[in-house]
């Protein structure tokens, strides 16, 4: 999810921004997507770092499913090239 936010906070095009198709108006959406904030907890004097819902009504599937879905991509890599290449749109990917 660390990534996640990183990713969603880059508003320039290229390597590690997200691209939303145009037309995208679903408030309910991107609210569900930053539904959490990551806290930093202590037990026994050790710290470590949770993600919490900022408020406790918040839904926050559409957070989880993206967060799934970059894990695959992770495990299993896309040719973005070659997809840009065959859908015929720009690659703003490095080289």
């Amino acid at each position: 999810k660390t990534q996640i936010f990183h990713h969603l906070s880059n508003q320039t095009p290229g390597p590690h921004y997200i691209h939303w198709r145009s037309g995208i108006h679903n408030l309910s959406f991107f609210e569900g997507l930053t539904s959490e904030k990551q806290v930093e907890r202590f037990h026994k004097g050790n710290s470590y770092i949770v993600w919490e819902k900022k408020h406790s009504h918040s839904r926050n599937e559409a957070i989880d499913c993206f967060t799934y879905a970059y894990a695959a991509l992770l495990y299993y890599p896309v040719d973005w090239k070659g997809l840009a290449d065959y859908l015929g749109i720009p690659y703003y990917g490095e080289s």
